[in-house]
């Protein structure tokens, strides 16, 4: 699971995990708000949540290629 800014960033990931055969199936679900705290402020954005599938042989290969071309400085990855 990993949230992104935009649909476009979304299938940026699924596409290139796919290509390079680290995940079977990509799910990118409908915008959401998120609400957290950086920095120490309260911010709220619009996000594109993912499921990306995949075995525990090729998680850690997944997560090195997410955090390589997410555009965000610390992405949500949950395993």
């Amino acid at each position: 699971y990993v949230t992104t800014p935009d649909t476009t960033s979304a299938q940026t990931i699924a596409n290139s995990a796919l290509k390079q055969k680290l995940i079977a199936c990509a799910n990118i679900l409908s915008p959401m708000i998120s609400v957290y705290e950086w920095n120490g402020v309260i911010e709220a954005r619009s996000e594109t949540p993912v499921i990306l599938k995949t075995t525990a042989a090729c998680t850690h290969a997944l997560k090195c290629l997410i955090r390589e071309i997410h555009p965000d400085e610390e992405p949500c990855i949950a395993a």
